[in-house]
């Protein structure tokens, strides 16, 4: 039998993240030329990480990432509760269980309540799970919250770019009241207002690839990579992962074409064009 309860789900959740983190470590490996990418080298990669994140001597202000679950009974002044979308939050797993529901409703409460002043939350209009980019829509328990708790200012111009989940979304706040996901159930802070807010739609998703299999070789349509003979120096680039920086020199021929790049706030990276996730700006 299916194991569907909370700790489960949660564990299932935890290893998709850590296979989208493998699928974005051999692809920034391979972007940088070493097609050679080992378990060792990524075991290795995430250690360093670890130990960053345990440094015991930085009191400065700093962002904790945890789990819903291991927030309870801490409090923050600004909480950011993301990933806001059917499937996800609630899981897909809990199906239509009244039971299941409310456990993950309950966990909903508690990631908000851990917010002293702000909390902000968030749903992504696309996201790569299981190998593939999915398209989403608003979580149920977004309607449970009484519009007047609710501030979102309109951001001009990416109307356009809302799906229809969002949109219906949209329209319903714009109303004047958002239904609960449940007939029988009142909102959290449920009163009469009727004052209208306005959302942020989510932006047109950029740059978006599959991850190609492990014996194939992603192509320039493939990966969104402009051609090798298109890259020239003096060019300005936008990377995935680095951002904005400047093409210093190029350098081989074909397959073997490299790039060395500046990039303001990640220093000098020499990149192989026939992998490289970046776009040509200016």
């Amino acid at each position: 039998m299916q194991d569907t309860s909370p700790e489960n789900l949660s564990r299932r959740e935890n290893i998709e993240e850590l296979v989208n983190g493998m699928n974005d470590f051999c692809a920034l490996r391979m972007e940088e030329g070493n097609s050679n990418v080992s378990l060792t080298d990524f075991l290795s990669e995430v250690s360093l990480l670890t130990d960053q994140d345990s440094d015991k001597t930085d009191d400065g202000e700093k962002i904790t990432l945890m789990t819903v679950h291991s927030a309870k009974g801490l409090e923050f002044k600004n909480v950011f509760v993301v990933g806001l979308e059917e499937n996800l939050f609630p899981s897909g797993m809990v199906g239509d269980s009244p039971r299941g529901l409310e456990e993950e409703r309950r966990l909903f409460y508690v990631a908000i309540t851990r917010a002293e002043e702000h909390c902000f939350l968030s749903y992504a209009k696309t996201r790569f799970r299981y190998g593939k980019m999915e398209f989403g829509s608003p979580s149920r328990f977004l309607h449970d919250i009484e519009t007047r708790y609710l501030h979102l200012p309109h951001e001009a111009g990416l109307a356009r770019s809302v799906d229809e989940g969002a949109s219906r979304f949209r329209r319903e706040i714009e109303r004047g009241g958002m239904r609960s996901a449940s007939s029988s159930r009142t909102p959290f802070g449920a009163g009469t207002s009727k004052e209208k807010v306005q959302v942020i739609p989510p932006a047109m998703p950029r740059n978006l690839k599959r991850v190609n299999s492990l014996g194939s070789k992603p192509t320039a349509s493939a990966s969104g990579t402009p051609p090798v003979g298109s890259v020239e120096a003096g060019q300005m680039i936008e990377h995935e992962r680095f951002g904005i920086g400047e093409v210093m020199k190029v350098e081989g021929a074909g397959d073997n074409a490299k790039a060395t790049i500046h990039f303001k706030n990640a220093g000098d990276k020499q990149l192989l064009l026939r992998f490289a996730r970046f776009k040509i700006i200016g």
